[in-house]
């Protein structure tokens, strides 16, 4: 059962989660330091830290450097620089991700290059790309506005997609982004920056199961896109992207703005 991250706001207070002053900011729970960090959610699958290499926090489902991927000081410890012309990590070989229900996505994402159209930020597609009409994808975005998106299908000849509009996130500062598919709710929304910036409910066809329908992986990707009907990648990200993660619940507004809040996010 997913265990909210408000629910758990007494347990952090008592245990700590290390503090932001701290030479490591992503350390473990440690001694009684102030609460700076929120616990982990139990939906938890994925978390891509980027602390100089692309393991994953539970380690089932480490990442591949792909290109001359390097590293930054991230909005929490590091974060993976792309450098928007062949930086990526793939991850996921295994097609454990997708989704036969509500899941979330997350990302911390600095940048200030704007793309030519739009460039992935944490994405996975069915069909080598998302021109074989009817198979599955997932993605969050940015487009040539500045502005993120959030992309579903399920099994639909369409993709469900939600804008949030209102102000670029490629200004040079870490902005906050949470894109969850509730099926109870049957709602796709966007957060950014620990608040609502566009939801939409578009109808039953896009909260059914998700699964691989052209025989093989099709590999998660961060700071790219995979090439349309092919195994390349395109639509790179420049800039940087922290603490990329997966989650097959839920997450409430609440949790949203519990990670945004504090000054370490998530604890390890």
């Amino acid at each position: 059962m997913f265990q909210s991250i408000a629910a758990v706001a007494v347990a952090v207070a008592v245990l700590g989660c290390g503090n932001v002053n701290e030479t490591n900011p992503d350390a473990p729970p440690v001694g009684s330091d102030a609460a700076t960090c929120v616990v982990s959610p139990t939906s938890t699958r994925a978390r891509w830290r980027g602390e100089s290499d692309a393991s994953d926090d539970t380690g089932a489902l480490p990442g591949t450097i792909v290109g001359g991927l390097s590293f930054t000081a991230g909005k929490h410890g590091m974060a993976f620089l792309f450098d928007g012309v062949d930086d990526a990590i793939t991850a996921d070989p295994g097609d454990q991700l997708w989704a036969a229900g509500s899941f979330s996505l997350e990302a911390w994402v600095k940048g200030t290059t704007a793309p030519a159209d739009f460039a992935g930020i944490l994405q996975k597609f069915d069909g080598a790309g998302m021109d074989a009409a009817g198979l599955p994808n997932w993605q969050i975005a940015v487009n040539a506005m500045g502005h993120p998106a959030f992309t579903v299908r399920s099994t639909t000849n369409n993709n469900a997609t939600v804008t949030a509009s209102t102000a670029s996130i490629l200004d040079g500062a870490f902005h906050h982004l949470v894109a969850v598919r509730d099926v109870v709710t049957k709602r796709i929304t966007l957060y950014v920056d620990g608040v609502v910036g566009a939801t939409s409910a578009p109808g039953d066809a896009f909260f059914t199961s998700m699964t691989s329908h052209d025989g093989k992986p099709d590999p998660v990707m961060i700071g790219a896109t995979r090439q349309f009907g092919g195994d390349g990648f395109f639509f790179f990200f420049s800039g940087a992207i922290d603490e990329p993660a997966y989650y097959d619940a839920a997450l409430s507004a609440a949790d949203v703005a519990a990670i945004f809040t504090v000054p370490d996010g998530v604890c390890r």
